[in-house]
C-alpha cells in the first residue's frame, strides 16, 4: 500500500480534524498532502501506517524514496524498502514455525499484515 493509499484509507472514516488529532499532524498539511500539492513526510507516513496497523518502516522508506532528488538515492531507498519487506516476511515465517497452536490461527490469517503479527507477538 502506498503512502497516498494510506492517507486515503485514513480519511475514509475520519475528518481532517479527526486525523489531525489522531496522528498529530496539522490538518492543512494533511489536506495539501491529500491533494498532492506537497509530499507525505516520513514522520507523517510512519504515523499513518501505525494508525492503520501497517508497517511504518515501509512507509518511511517509501516517503524517503519519493523525496530523494538523486536517482542513486531513490534507488537506495527502493532497495532498503525491499529489504525491510523481506525481513518482515522472514520474521513472520520464523514466528509461525515456533508459535504455539493458538497463535498460528492469527499468523495463518490472510487479514493480518506482517507488522500486525509482529506487534501481537511482541506484546
Amino acid at each position: 500500500m502506498t503512502n497516498y493509499e494510506l492517507l486515503e484509507k485514513a480519511l475514509e472514516n475520519r475528518s481532517l480534524r479527526e486525523l489531525e488529532t489522531a496522528i498529530g499532524v496539522n490538518h492543512v498539511q494533511i489536506q495539501q498532502s491529500h491533494s498532492r500539492k506537497i509530499g507525505i513526510t516520513p514522520a507523517m507516513a510512519a504515523k499513518l501506517a501505525e494508525l492503520l496497523g501497517e508497517d511504518p518502516i515501509q512507509a518511511v522508506m517509501e516517503a524517503e524514496e519519493a523525496k530523494a532528488r538523486k536517482a542513486g538515492d531513490r534507488e537506495l531507498f527502493g532497495r532498503l524498502k525491499k529489504k525491510a519487506a523481506l525481513m518482515a516476511a522472514t520474521s513472520v515465517l520464523l514466528v509461525g514455525v515456533s508459535a504455539p497452536q493458538n497463535q498460528r490461527i492469527l499468523i495463518d490469517s490472510p487479514y493480518h499484515s506482517a507488522y500486525q503479527i509482529k506487534q501481537y507477538i511482541l506484546c
